[in-house]
């Protein structure tokens, strides 16, 4: 009976221990993982999503970032990811990164009419500033849907402002990280004369979108200025007006 008991409070004592290594802040949580957390194999991801391998380690000249654990706080159209890194002078920090639920990353397309010399935005409700902003057609790219990324950009072009066609451009070698907390990586397009749809596709249930067409190259310089443009928006339009003057367009 005896060493029943001494059992049960070992065993306890030892639920106890990890509960508490688990709930410490980030600054103390390093100490313990600096030496004893190694990198796993599979991760997994929760909801609907299978179990991904977790990526090598990220390796620069400023050392080796290894992703040891992962998991999920969070998960409806957002997901939100707690990621516990490695860094490279051994510290072990906790990192809250947002993902998108069933998107292989999105795209964003300038649209430039050749003849007129202006682009077709969108001004469209951010909830996230809560403020009507302006920008471009834009939107996730799908798995089920969509089967490249040029695709959801036609898509995303027709639905939110009734154009397709045209001369495609892709504006960078490879996508970019939407930002340094999200794991979303962002095609950016430009597309010189598409033409206007009589039947596009519908737009999705949350969206409520205004069409600007004949927007001018100052025009659109100012909502930048003066902040009526979002980030991803004001780099993808600076980037097709880098494009166009490449292609001695402006």
């Amino acid at each position: 009976q005896i060493m029943t008991m001494t059992y049960f409070f070992l065993s306890c004592l030892l639920l106890l221990v990890l509960s508490v290594a688990h709930a410490a802040p980030s600054s103390q949580r390093q100490a313990l993982g600096s030496s004893t957390l190694q990198p796993i194999a599979f991760l997994v991801r929760g909801g609907d999503d299978d179990p991904k391998q977790v990526a090598e380690p990220s390796s620069s000249s400023l050392g080796t970032y290894a992703v040891l654990e992962e998991s999920v706080l969070f998960s409806r159209w957002r997901i939100l990811y707690q990621r516990l890194v490695r860094m490279p002078n051994g510290n072990v920090v906790d990192f809250d990164v947002v993902g998108q639920k069933g998107a292989d990353g999105a795209a964003i397309i300038f649209a430039w009419n050749s003849q007129t010399k202006t682009a077709t935005l969108c001004r469209e409700y951010n909830p996230g500033p809560n403020k009507i902003l302006c920008g471009l057609a834009a939107g996730l790219i799908e798995g089920d849907k969509h089967s490249d990324p040029k695709m959801a950009a036609e898509c995303e072009l027709e639905e939110e402002i009734h154009l397709a066609g045209g001369t495609w451009h892709e504006l960078t070698e490879s996508p970019l990280a939407m930002d340094k907390y999200a794991t979303t990586l962002i095609h950016a397009f430009l597309v010189i004369d598409a033409q206007p749809v009589a039947n596009p596709r519908p737009l999705d249930d949350e969206e409520d979108i205004e069409i600007l067409t004949n927007v001018s190259v100052d025009e659109i310089k100012r909502m930048i200025r003066q902040g009526g443009m979002n980030v991803v928006g004001s780099w993808a339009a600076l980037l097709g007006l880098e494009k166009l003057r490449e292609l001695g367009e402006i």
